[in-house]
């Protein structure tokens, strides 16, 4: 006969599977906030979109929200927060502000020597992926993550560039042919030592490939999907479910476009990129009134040695802006004195930030600083913030922006020891 009451060891147990239940429920989901093509914000819990390009968003009161997903800008999944990888693979799309990147752990490859690189643990699985389409491979271990310092045009080098940690000094470069890449080593024919040398993969920094093929964007409706672990593919979105989120990337595996069935649990964000909303990280401003012309991508394209200007990360370490202890998956991050200006063409009618100063250096009994954002549109100052201290974290901006050809961005100090910070517009974007 069985017990009809548990044990206290059974009591335990169960006592202890009710939270995580509980919390397994609500990975499933997240507060999702769908930002329409008209700028207005709508929140569930559920989103999904059907093979018919059909998006469904459930509330929680139950009610749904359809929406075809060319009326859609952006969907943002609040709740969910970055994670990070070992290893970024960037992959050679004809847009270099745009370029997919994947993240994950380096494994063996399948069959030695057919020209792929094996990623295991990403927000898809684990990939084979063709190093013919490869741009870049960076470690992400460490206290801070390996920045390239030189950068060629897609498919312009004449061979791969391989960089080789070195305690205390600048990393080591080997220039050649990767001929391999396994879970430990990267086996390498050397130009620079005339022959076949082995590298530790722990010793590498990262590869920068002579890239093969350039990936060209699809016609029609195309989204960014970003994820948890930091993949961020760009394609059609076959379809969305609670379980997987399916992208028709613009590469292509055996002659076959290469689909990525995403974990829907991991999707961080969905913005439509051909839609009615831009990022302006993902624009290329004027700079103004800067000693420095560098601009610092997310993936360490730099225009000089000096970069004052950082798109989608911050400015001392390769990983998102953050502002009060909350990060921001998109943005920019500027040192003292730079002036960005952003040719909108008068095809935008609102504009939308969070400021701050980012949490790469905390104040220090000498210089404790103070920022104002102030935004100039077509020469004319239409918005100034209060008073941004470390402690003051985000402010938020709106503003109509309708009929404006050029919207500047500005950052002023008050001290001149405030170039020990730096000022971020967190989320910075415009919408039609």
């Amino acid at each position: 006969m069985p017990d009809l009451f548990p044990s206290k060891r059974n009591l335990m147990k169960l006592l202890l599977a009710i939270p995580a239940a509980c919390f397994l429920s609500l990975a499933a989901s997240a507060q999702v906030s769908l930002v329409d093509n008209e700028g207005a914000v709508r929140k569930g819990r559920e989103f999904t979109v059907s093979a018919s390009g059909e998006a469904s968003l459930t509330a929680d009161n139950g009610g749904t929200t359809r929406l075809k997903l060319e009326e859609i800008a952006e969907v943002v999944f609040e709740s969910r927060q970055l994670s990070r990888a070992d290893w970024e693979l960037q992959l050679n799309n004809a847009n270099a502000r745009n370029r997919d990147t994947l993240a994950g752990k380096i494994a063996a490859p399948a069959n030695e020597g057919d020209g792929t690189l094996q990623l295991q643990g990403t927000d898809a699985g684990d990939l084979s992926i063709p190093l013919e389409y490869a741009f870049s491979l960076r470690s992400l271990s460490g206290a801070g993550s390996f920045q390239f310092d030189e950068r060629g045009t897609a498919g312009g080098a004449d061979s791969d560039t391989l960089f080789i940690r070195r305690e205390g000094r600048p990393a080591d470069r080997d220039k050649g042919t990767v001929l391999l890449i396994t879970a430990t080593e990267v086996k390498f024919e050397s130009d620079t030592f005339k022959a076949e040398r082995t590298y530790k993969l722990s010793d590498v920094e990262g590869i920068l490939f002579a890239s093969l093929k350039v990936a060209e964007p699809e016609p029609g409706l195309q989204v960014t999907v970003s994820t948890r672990n930091g993949m961020r593919v760009t394609g059609a979105l076959l379809e969305m479910t609670d379980k997987v989120c399916r992208i028709r990337t613009a590469h292509r595996t055996k002659d076959k476009p290469w689909v990525l069935d995403i974990q829907a649990v991991q999707v961080m964000s969905i913005h439509v990129v051909n839609g009615n909303l831009m990022y302006l990280s993902d624009m290329t401003p004027r700079l103004i009134d800067t000693p420095h012309e560098g601009i610092l991508d997310a993936d360490g394209k730099s225009a000089d040695a000096g970069p004052w200007f950082f798109l989608d990360r911050m400015a001392r370490a390769n990983k998102p802006i953050e502002i009060g202890g909350k990060r921001y998956r998109k943005g920019i991050a500027t040192r003292k004195r730079v002036e960005m200006e952003f040719d909108l063409g008068g095809q935008y009618s609102k504009f939308h930030a969070q400021v701050g100063l980012t949490s790469d250096a905390a104040p220090t009994p000498a210089a404790v600083p103070v920022l104002t954002f102030v935004v100039r549109a077509d020469g004319k100052v239409v918005w100034t913030s209060r008073k941004a201290t470390w402690e003051s974290g985000a402010e938020a901006v709106s503003l109509e922006v309708k009929g404006v050809q050029k919207l500047l961005l500005s950052v002023e100090y008050a001290d001149d020891l405030d170039t020990l910070c730096y000022g971020a517009w967190a989320d910075a974007r415009v919408v039609k």
